[in-house]
């Protein structure tokens, strides 16, 4: 079977094909794959290091405000499905999964010229304008948020596959390594791909009160970074990590967007997290339906955008720090179970994300029957 793996934008909608694509090599390796993502952006750099063949093609957004590329982007859209036509008929996929995002518009209305099954899927809690637009064209929608409100019955619910390793970070080579004092809890800062100027405002404003408390590991994003950086022993920056398994084991807390794939991340190594989500100004309200179902199951906190500030973030550490009391009170109470080898590694995180895989594989097999 041959897929075609698409999406652009924001690493959420790369990363989560590239970890398809892991699992089809591991599990599928008679299968081939190929990608499919944006030329306008910095896909490229999330693709270098990929095997798989990647063709790139032209993207707009569909914005619900007033911007002159308003009146360009249906041209960029245009051309996408030309050249979605053009490299689909060439390559000619038995089916072509679609991760959301606008890069997916074109490939997807290709689709349906060419009569090539299409799998849509949306991760966050409510569907985008793409995959909306999408939906029209394919009675294959998936999701993966347990708060999803599916308009349509025929919707299903399934889960993207989780990278194996994500529990199988080294924290004390992470802090060794970049000479971290193990006298502080270490604080990782997410963003996003494409940073968060609130997010990164707070840091800096807060500086110095924030190094004294915490090991800041900081990943900026690719925009809204400044071009002069502070600098401490206990402050580490990125511009991105394709992997963060380190960072979540050498992590006690995290302030974060509430993006859907980074949620799904910190729940799976069971971080204690404050949320800031986009507010509803700049988004469809997606993040803070994101971080509304992640506090409900997980040790967190949200913060609004306006609220951000020293004072409000500490109480947050505060009621993170009597959530986890109380939860390691409970967990010493099934401790014994916990411990018999008969439990031991049935769920653990390798066990789960092969699991993932394997039922996501399954049901795109199930399209084509």
């Amino acid at each position: 079977m041959k897929i075609a793996l698409v999406g652009g934008g924001t690493a959420g909608h790369i990363v989560p094909n590239q970890v398809i694509s892991q699992s089809i090599s591991g599990l599928e390796p008679t299968w081939q794959v190929f990608f499919i993502s944006s030329n306008a952006g910095f896909e490229k750099d999330l693709f270098k290091d990929t095997l798989a063949p990647v063709y790139y093609i032209s993207s707009g957004k569909l914005r619900r405000y007033f911007d002159w590329k308003n009146f360009i982007d249906p041209f960029k859209i245009l051309l996408g499905v030309f050249q979605s036509v053009k490299i689909l008929h060439k390559h000619k996929p038995d089916i072509v999964f679609l991760k959301g995002g606008f890069t997916c518009v074109p490939v997807g209305l290709a689709c349906h010229i060419l009569r090539i099954p299409f799998v849509i899927h949306e991760s966050d809690a409510s569907l985008g304008l793409a995959n909306r637009i999408l939906s029209l064209f394919t009675k294959h929608v998936w999701y993966s948020s347990l708060s999803f409100k599916s308009p349509k019955s025929s919707f299903s619910h399934i889960q993207l596959p989780l990278k194996p390793d994500l529990k199988q970070g080294d924290a004390q080579a992470f802090m060794k390594k970049h000479s971290f004092s193990t006298q502080k809890p270490s604080l990782l800062v997410i963003g996003g791909s494409s940073g968060a100027k609130a997010i990164n405002d707070f840091i800096f404003a807060n500086f110095e009160a924030l190094v004294q408390k915490f090991n800041i590991i900081h990943i900026l994003g690719k925009i809204n970074v400044p071009q002069q950086l502070p600098h401490d022993p206990s402050y580490l920056t990125f511009d991105f990590l394709a992997n963060l398994k380190d960072v979540y084991a050498t992590a006690d807390y995290v302030l974060s967007r509430a993006g859907a794939i980074t949620l799904q991340e910190l729940e799976e190594v069971s971080l204690k997290a404050i949320l800031v989500p986009l507010p509803d100004s700049q988004s469809r309200g997606d993040q803070q339906l994101n971080a509304q179902d992640f506090v409900s199951r997980n040790p967190g906190e949200i913060i609004e955008q306006s609220q951000l500030t020293l004072t409000r973030f500490q109480a947050a550490i505060h009621n993170l720090d009597q959530l986890s009391t109380g939860a390691k009170q409970a967990k010493g109470a099934k401790q014994a179970k916990t411990n018999n080898p008969k439990h031991s590694g049935k769920h653990s995180g390798k066990h789960r994300a092969n699991l993932k895989a394997r039922i996501f594989l399954t049901a795109l097999k199930k399209v084509l029957s």
